[in-house]
């Protein structure tokens, strides 16, 4: 499978109101994790808790919609949203963040995260931030 490029939206406070809101607006799958229910959780202050960390609508196989709120940060014109980059590979992954951020700002270097993925974050030097992420293959139980 090769890469896709997909919208992630970020809101103060909302997030689980607002992908609620758009699965009922145009059906699909919804599925919302809360800080509470990630092994970070412990990081966060209790009145964070129950922001979401990501969430994700799915109306199909193809057209997917991110979310999450920014647990803190104030939302303003510019951070509003990111592009996301699920890769088909690590490599292919390490290939875009080279490249995007020569001239740009790395936020996150590429690294293994806890919720199965490489993952690094870069904004280019266009002040577009990008998420790049590659899903590791999931071990069976027998493995």
């Amino acid at each position: 499978m090769g890469s896709k490029i997909l919208a992630y939206v970020f809101y103060e406070t909302s997030c689980k109101d607002a992908m609620e809101f758009y699965q009922k607006a145009l059906g699909g799958e919804v599925q919302i994790q809360q800080i509470k229910d990630t092994p970070i959780a412990d990081k966060f202050t209790p009145a964070q808790q129950n922001l979401v960390m990501h969430a994700e609508l799915r109306l199909d196989g193809e057209t997917v919609l991110m979310a999450s709120d920014m647990m803190g940060d104030p939302v303003h014109s510019g951070n509003q949203y990111q592009l996301m980059v699920n890769c088909g590979s690590e490599e292919e992954l390490r290939r875009y963040f080279d490249s995007l951020s020569k001239g740009g700002t790395v936020i996150a270097d590429v690294r293994k995260e806890f919720w199965g993925a490489v993952y690094g974050q870069l904004k280019d030097k266009f002040g577009i931030e990008w998420m790049l992420n590659f899903n590791l293959p999931q071990k069976s139980p027998a493995q």
